[in-house]
């Protein structure tokens, strides 16, 4: 993860966390859960550019919450 770049998500995303206080790699779990729940395909594009395929696996994994539309996406995605 470069810490210079920074993925450019969609502000609706965070709709209920100070957007601009995000630490992309602190939060990692808390930004690839809002945006595979939330996010749109630019986004989901912008997250797995930042962390990675194995990164996104990894955390996808760990999300009690995610919609089940959206597992099954990330289960044939990041297979």
């Amino acid at each position: 993860m470069d810490q210079q770049f920074k993925p450019n998500i969609s502000q609706r995303v965070f709709w209920d966390v100070n957007f601009d206080s995000l630490d992309y790699d602190k939060d990692k779990f808390f930004v690839i859960d809002k945006v595979m729940n939330y996010g749109l395909w630019e986004d989901f594009i912008q997250v797995m550019q930042y962390y990675g395929k194995e990164v996104v696996r990894n955390e996808v994994i760990k999300s009690p919450y995610l919609k089940k539309m959206y597992s099954i996406f990330c289960a044939s995605i990041l297979i």
